[in-house]
């Protein structure tokens, strides 16, 4: 579903079975996903009696879900055309309505395999090949309205404009790029935007104050989801009062995590290229500042990935790959940082609700729609959490690359790092290798330390999971380098003191 698009099917048990969708299911809601859910359940007569395995679980899913429905046990006196109405309802909601939706199926015993002849009325339908849909949903194309095309043309006039491009699902992602590529504006995209060509270095130039004021703009069109960095949102939420944020999204949903969204436009992507009639005109001056950005931004970039790095073990995944999955937690932001090095990535992530559960499912159902080399970077702990995936691996030929740090390095980076039980209770400290836990589940595993050993890991189309150990220190020590040494390279190319 995150790769094409279209409805899949989920098909569980009863019981907790249910429960242990729920991250699956919140990352769905936030990020727009279909998913059809068809949980199985016991008869209504023993529910809340105290029978094996039943739950209050027909509801359980009802506040992340577009749409939900509790199904009586089979009956010769149930409609088919109710089931099938309910049934098209469903996926016309996950579809249309992008996101999670619930079937709860009631069964009596016996619930095994009968020999009794299925019902002819369901025969026929299920028979006949030009057998459709019992009703005929069909989304309308949301047109652009005249106050949309008249706010584009007004476009033109902005001399300081930006385009923040957050999370597209893959489908909106050419016509985003057509539309970016027309306005002319600088744009900075996040990595699961899956768009390349955006400006290389903002999250660290915003951590200095005098270089996030050089490169305040005026207007700020949002296009999409959320973005990774949490910088460029802070700045935009204490921004000057003059600034304007225009969102544009394909569903009707806030996306305003700094709180400046004055104008929402709710349009399909597809109609964006066509709206800019007249070429946008920013200034000479702020197209350079921010094609300096992008250069010594990558010149950092590129002095440093020489070395021994989690920011450089990212770059040498994403350069060397079709199509990468990325962890919603360190590596995602690594590929914020460093990119691909100017090379075209299908990139995504689960950043719905941004959690660790399930990255490694997703993933390998993810690659078996994506194209080229697929391999899915992910943190230690990440992978901890969804370890009982890791024979997906072999079944879709999807490669895991996994930073291995010993805990969740990421949180040292906040403010109060030496607080007593620190690393036990934020960084949840471990002493696991991976690649034994890989290797247990029919794996061909690499264990790699340096940058040599990592890509010829990644060049050997043997090797399903590459554990890369880094120390923790050295990692903090190298994110806080890379940004201190692009604001410090900014200054000095912009003669700021």
């Amino acid at each position: 579903a995150r790769a094409t698009g279209r409805p899949a099917v989920v098909v569980t048990t009863s019981g907790t079975a249910v429960g242990n969708l729920a991250p699956a299911v919140m990352e769905a809601d936030q990020a727009g996903v279909p998913l059809l859910l068809l949980t199985a359940d016991r008869p209504a007569e023993l529910r809340q009696t105290g029978a094996n395995q039943t739950v209050r679980q027909s509801s359980l899913l009802a506040p992340l879900v577009r749409y939900h429905a509790d199904l009586p046990c089979s009956d010769p006196g149930l409609s088919l055309r109710a089931v099938l109405s309910t049934l098209d309802e469903a996926v016309h909601a996950a579809r249309d309505r992008r996101g999670p939706v619930h079937l709860n199926l009631q069964f009596r015993e016996p619930l095994g395999p009968a020999e009794s002849p299925v019902p002819t009325p369901v025969q026929a339908w299920w028979s006949d090949p030009r057998r459709a849909p019992w009703v005929q949903s069909e989304r309308t194309v949301q047109a652009p309205s005249p106050r949309l095309r008249e706010r584009m043309a007004g476009l033109s006039a902005v001399q300081r404009g930006l385009v923040v491009v957050g999370s597209l699902p893959p489908t909106a992602r050419p016509a985003a790029l057509a539309f970016v590529e027309a306005l002319g504006w600088p744009v900075t995209c996040s990595p699961d935007s899956g768009l390349s060509g955006g400006v290389l270095g903002l999250d660290s130039a915003l951590s200095d104050p005098v270089l996030a004021s050089r490169l305040a703009p005026e207007t700020v069109l949002w296009l999409g989801g959320g973005v990774v960095s949490k910088r460029i949102v802070t700045w935009l939420r204490e921004a000057s009062d003059t600034l304007e944020l225009i969102a544009i999204t394909e569903r009707d949903v806030r996306v305003d995590p700094a709180f400046r969204v004055r104008e929402r436009f709710v349009v399909d992507y597809d109609h964006l290229p066509a709206l800019l009639a007249t070429p946008a005109a920013p200034s000479e001056e702020w197209l350079s500042a921010w094609s300096d950005l992008h250069a010594v931004a990558s010149r950092v970039v590129g002095s440093t990935v020489s070395e021994w790095t989690e920011h450089a073990a990212a770059r040498a995944v994403l350069a060397r790959s079709e199509s990468v999955f990325l962890g919603a937690s360190l590596p995602v932001r690594l590929a914020d940082w460093v990119g691909s090095g100017g090379r075209p990535v299908n990139i995504d992530a689960n950043r719905g609700a941004s959690g660790i559960d399930g990255v490694l499912a997703t993933a390998a159902g993810w690659a078996r729609h994506s194209p080229g080399r697929c391999r899915v970077l992910l943190g230690d702990l990440t992978c901890l959490h969804d370890q009982g995936s890791l024979p997906l691996l072999r079944e879709t030929g999807l490669q895991a690359v996994v930073l291995n740090n010993l805990g969740g390095s990421i949180f040292g980076m906040l403010p109060f790092g030496e607080v007593s039980g620190f690393d036990r209770v934020f960084r949840n400290v471990h002493e696991r290798g991976l690649a034994p836990i890989a290797q247990a589940m029919g794996l061909r595993t690499a264990t790699v330390d340096s940058l040599t050993a990592l890509v010829d890991a990644l060049d050997d189309a043997a090797i399903d999971f590459v554990e890369a150990r880094f120390d923790h220190d050295a990692t903090l020590d190298a994110v806080r380098t890379l940004h201190t040494d692009t604001c410090a390279a900014l200054r000095d190319h912009w003669g700021l003191t």
